[in-house]
C-alpha cells in the first residue's frame, strides 16, 4: 500500500478537466475491477507516476494522456484505449499487459529509440497506432480483419511501425 497513491476500483473514473502535470510519486492504484482516466478535450494529462494492482486500466475522453514513467514497477493489467492519445515514453510506462486500441484511440510511442513492444497488442478497426521518434515494433499483434486500421495519425512526424508478417486478414481491410 502507498499513502501517497490514487486508487481507482469498481471501474470508476478519474477526470481530468484541465492540462497538468500529476507527480511522478503519486501512483494509481487499479483496485478490483480496474478503473478509467477521462482527459477533457483540448487537455493534456503528463503522468510519471506507477500503476499497481493489475487489473484493468481504460483511458478515455479526446484530450491526451501522456505516461512519461521509466521505472520498472509499472504493473496496469489490461490496458484500453477507447478514446483520444494515450502516449507512452518507454515500455516501463505502458507495462507489459495486453493493450486495446478501439476505434477512435490511438497508442502513440512518444519519445526514444527503436522499441519492440513485450505487450499482446489488438488494434480494432478505426484504432489507430503512431511511433514519434523510431522504429516501433508490434511482434504480438492482432489486426482488424475488415474495416480500416490506422497507422502512424498524428501531428507530429512519425517514424515506422512494424507488424509480424503472416497476419490472417480475412476480409477487405484499408490501411490508412
Amino acid at each position: 500500500f502507498n499513502s501517497s497513491a490514487i486508487t481507482i476500483a469498481n471501474n470508476a473514473t478519474l477526470n481530468s478537466t484541465a492540462a497538468f502535470t500529476m507527480s511522478a510519486n503519486r501512483g494509481i492504484t487499479l483496485g478490483a475491477g480496474g478503473g478509467a482516466v477521462n482527459v477533457n478535450t483540448g487537455t493534456a494529462l503528463f503522468w510519471g507516476g506507477y500503476f499497481s494492482g493489475g487489473t484493468s486500466f481504460t483511458k478515455l475522453g479526446v484530450g491526451d494522456l501522456i505516461l512519461t514513467n521509466t521505472a520498472t514497477n509499472s504493473v496496469p493489467g489490461t490496458t484500453n484505449v477507447n478514446a483520444g492519445r494515450l502516449f507512452f515514453d518507454s515500455q516501463n510506462a505502458l507495462g507489459t499487459g495486453p493493450v486495446n486500441v478501439n476505434n477512435g484511440g490511438t497508442l502513440d510511442y512518444r519519445i526514444g529509440g527503436a522499441l519492440s513492444l513485450a505487450n499482446n497488442v489488438t488494434i480494432a478497426s478505426g484504432g489507430n497506432i503512431a511511433s514519434r521518434p523510431a522504429t516501433l515494433t508490434v511482434p504480438t499483434a492482432t489486426l482488424p480483419t475488415t474495416g480500416t486500421l490506422i497507422v502512424n495519425q498524428d501531428d507530429q512526424n512519425t517514424s515506422t511501425v512494424v507488424f509480424p508478417q503472416n497476419l490472417a486478414l480475412t476480409g477487405p481491410l484499408t490501411i490508412q
